[in-house]
């Protein structure tokens, strides 16, 4: 019998592709590079680029994700009590190989608060949905699921390899999130800094930080973010 028995072919093809692409996974994911185990983020300038938003008129939900940057980067906790809202079923760890981007956010977001409980043929799935999330580039997506890997702290290579991943999508004005001009964007022009950059470069911090801040917690370091001054 098919383990996917009784799956609709669109819930094939979507569990199919997240177990096919971290079993074929190269050591490092396209566009990282090797770098002697050592990732450049700037958080000065990241900071810098939240402190100037902050300047300008925006939202009050927009200048907390602002505000929570500036202080995670002074390495305080973040404020915010993440964004997650309960979601309408909980759905057990094997499931979320068949989840959209957003219903799989939804679930990670809630473990982060509520941690499932793993077996050993659940090991597999955090990393097949992060490498995933990193291919398709949806990185608040990718740095949440690093965050809950790091919770849960397993122990598998894809930890550092998406922890570099997130760390080169810094820009050169601190942000993170690159736009493929040859693809259609998900948002409306003009849109970018508050669906995309804005959104990206707070879950990318938040994620890093809590690399950062296990890794400063061991003797032995596998990797560590350098900080670029």
């Amino acid at each position: 019998m098919s383990e996917f028995e009784g799956w609709s072919s669109s819930q094939q093809e979507n569990a199919g592709f997240k177990k096919f692409t971290a079993s074929t996974s190269p050591s490092h994911l396209e566009g990282t590079r090797a770098s002697d185990l050592i990732s450049l983020f700037n958080w000065k300038s990241v900071q810098a680029w939240a402190e100037l938003k902050l300047h300008e008129p925006h939202p009050e939900h927009q200048r907390a994700l602002l505000q929570d940057i500036v202080q995670m980067c002074n390495g305080e906790p973040e404020s915010l009590n993440a964004e997650w809202s309960e979601p309408p079923a909980p759905r057990p760890v094997l499931d979320w190989l068949l989840l959209s981007d957003e219903e799989l956010l939804a679930q990670v977001r809630y473990s982060l608060h509520h941690p499932p409980r793993l077996e050993q043929d659940h090991l597999a799935v955090l990393p097949a949905c992060a490498m995933v999330a990193c291919r398709e580039y949806h990185l608040p997506l990718a740095a949440d699921v690093l965050r809950l890997m790091l919770y849960l702290n397993l122990q598998t290579p894809v930890v550092r390899e998406v922890a570099e991943f997130l760390a080169f999508q810094q820009k050169p004005d601190g942000s993170c999130g690159f736009i493929n001009p040859l693809k259609p964007t998900p948002f409306e022009a003009g849109q970018g800094f508050a669906e995309f950059h804005l959104p990206a470069t707070h879950a990318i911090v938040r994620a890093l930080q809590a690399h950062r801040a296990q890794h400063a917690r061991t003797e032995d370091r596998p990797w560590t973010f350098e900080l670029n001054t």
